[in-house]
């Protein structure tokens, strides 16, 4: 099914049983987790897509709840609920990706995960998103947060 010009629900990766460490695990969004990825997709994931140009990769959507603690997401993952996606684009670096987003798009919360090969970006509703943007890392294996001002994002030039 086709959700916007460039996204198919197939490309959020979202139904069906997942494999995970030789394990069958279910991951069908219900109702309410359908309307918030159709609302992600239209309000941040296609905006992204026509802001660069280019085709953004999602490594991951919806997650169950099984599917959420299996990877090992926070409980409270925006994931469980169809609001977030985890994306990288092949044609563009991930810090240039993460300074456009935050200083052009709505969301609720953009993520630069430094131990992973995406950034987290998620959306609510507008007039309801955080816009919170934040740099996930790690420190002796334990996942840090630091967020950031629009002003700092702007005059990041590494990460």
């Amino acid at each position: 099914m086709q959700v916007t010009k460039n996204f198919k629900f197939s490309e959020l990766k979202i139904t069906g049983i997942k494999s995970i460490n030789g394990k069958r695990v279910e991951n069908n969004p219900k109702e309410r987790e359908i309307i918030n990825l159709c609302k992600l997709t239209f309000y941040l994931l296609q905006p992204i897509r026509d802001l660069i140009k280019a085709p953004l990769v999602i490594q991951s959507a919806f997650r169950s709840p099984a599917v959420n603690q299996a990877v090992g997401g926070a409980p409270s993952s925006q994931h469980i609920l169809g609001q977030a996606a985890d994306i990288h684009c092949n044609t563009i670096s991930k810090l240039d990706l993460f300074k456009m987003i935050g200083s052009q798009l709505d969301y609720d919360q953009l993520i630069y995960e430094v131990d992973a090969n995406c950034l987290h970006v998620s959306y609510v509703d507008s007039g309801a998103n955080r816009r919170e943007i934040m740099i996930r890392g790690k420190i002796d294996s334990k996942l840090v947060y630091t967020f950031l001002t629009k002003e700092e994002l702007k005059n990041l030039h590494h990460v």
